[in-house]
């Protein structure tokens, strides 16, 4: 199963309404503080079958991979290999952070890690496909919603991504996924786009003046290679809003909290 790792995030992250992060903070600080929930908060109230399939085979991978010494206890050797799974799943995580941290840097002409193979193949795929950007990680804030997260970019396409998603601005976010490939008589990568792709994109293009439409970049972790752009369609991204103020009313009911909006 498809691994998605994007700036993992060790639990709820939240903002203040004017969008200073307050990663640290608990839902008792919260409500004290009016804080605002991120959209991978408020998504989180929805299960992810694709990653919780992928964590269970990161532990079926680590039990194949280590077999059970002769006099070895269950209890030692289960922790063996949960150990060893949580050390896939951390490296996937890692890699992710560290590919997401790089594409930022090199699209803002600063310094990067040129010995990741990742990032060179992205590096060269820019080169003749970003025009430029408006900014890199910038945080949004619904007022609306109470809601308020960081986005990637918004980013100019040139090139033959152009042709894919247009000259105009997009807001996009970038996405490592360890692809496997297909069983074509010419196997070939494919990624898997998934509904909280778009439903975190949609929201944060509620938040611009004029929403931009929204482009998932998948990166493939399995082999460097070009990456995969999908631009969701206009109905897609108005159904992923529509879908998204449903879960945050979800999740407002489940955590009895709701911030004070201003009129």
């Amino acid at each position: 199963m498809t691994a998605v790792f994007v700036k993992p995030q060790g639990g709820d992250h939240w903002y203040t309404s004017d969008g200073t992060p307050r990663y640290d903070a608990t839902l008792r600080e919260a409500r004290k503080e009016n804080l605002f929930p991120s959209p991978t908060t408020v998504l989180g109230i929805m299960h992810a079958a694709a990653l919780e399939r992928w964590k269970i085979q990161q532990t079926v991978n680590a039990a194949v991979a280590l077999p059970r010494g002769a006099a070895e206890a269950d209890d030692a050797y289960e922790a063996r290999i949960k150990d060893q799974g949580d050390t896939l799943r951390r490296s996937a995580a890692e890699l992710g952070t560290k590919v997401h941290h790089g594409i930022e840097r090199l699209i803002s002409w600063r310094l990067w890690d040129e010995s990741c193979p990742i990032l060179g193949a992205f590096h060269d795929w820019a080169v003749d496909n970003i025009r430029g950007h408006d900014w890199c990680e910038k945080v949004l804030v619904n007022h609306q919603l109470g809601v308020a997260g960081k986005a990637d970019a918004l980013v100019y396409f040139k090139g033959q991504a152009a042709e894919v998603v247009g000259d105009a601005p997009v807001l996009v976010d970038w996405k490592t996924q360890g692809m496997k490939l297909s069983k074509a008589k010419k196997p070939v990568y494919k990624p898997n786009y998934y509904s909280k792709w778009i439903m975190q994109l949609a929201f944060y293009a509620s938040c611009e003046m004029v929403p931009p439409r929204v482009v998932s970049v998948a990166i493939n972790t399995t082999e460097a290679g070009e990456p995969f752009l999908k631009l969701w369609t206009e109905e897609e991204q108005a159904k992923a809003f529509a879908a998204f103020k449903n879960a945050l009313a979800l999740w407002q009911y489940d955590k009895n909290y709701q911030p004070e909006l201003s009129k």
